[in-house]
């Protein structure tokens, strides 16, 4: 089984870093892209066909929710996970409503977060056959 290939949005350059450094360290996932702006992460989506896409709601140029939408109607195959201090009700229904897995994670360590989005993704994962 091939790694799985991740695209990271987020607005904060030092937990991009710190995500995109944990999953290349750990194995089994290759990070494709990085970006804090919501209209490059849509041309990496593109590019890439990524497996996973880690998200911030707050982005530059379109934001996460904006992202969101994208990929509900342009790439379904494709896993969202959404990393985010909010945790107002109608924000995480609009998260959820989009039919994939996704994890709202209060504000935590940034270790942490990179565990919590690894162990989401592996109880969704299904046998990742792609490449970046």
């Amino acid at each position: 089984m091939k790694a799985a290939n991740i695209v990271i949005l987020e607005s904060n350059e030092e937990f991009m870093d710190e995500l995109k450094n944990y999953f290349d360290n750990k194995g089994g996932y290759n990070v494709c892209a990085t970006t804090g702006s919501g209209s490059t992460g849509i041309e990496y989506i593109n590019a890439y066909k990524p497996d996973i896409v880690i998200l911030n709601l707050v982005l530059s140029g379109r934001d996460g929710f904006s992202v969101l939408d994208y990929i509900k109607n342009n790439c379904p195959e494709c896993r969202t996970i959404v990393i985010s201090n909010f945790s107002d009700e109608k924000i995480i229904k609009f998260c959820n409503r989009s039919r994939r897995e996704v994890l709202l994670c209060q504000t935590c360590r940034s270790a942490e977060r990179c565990r919590e989005s690894e162990r989401h993704f592996k109880r969704t994962h299904r046998g990742i056959q792609s490449g970046c």
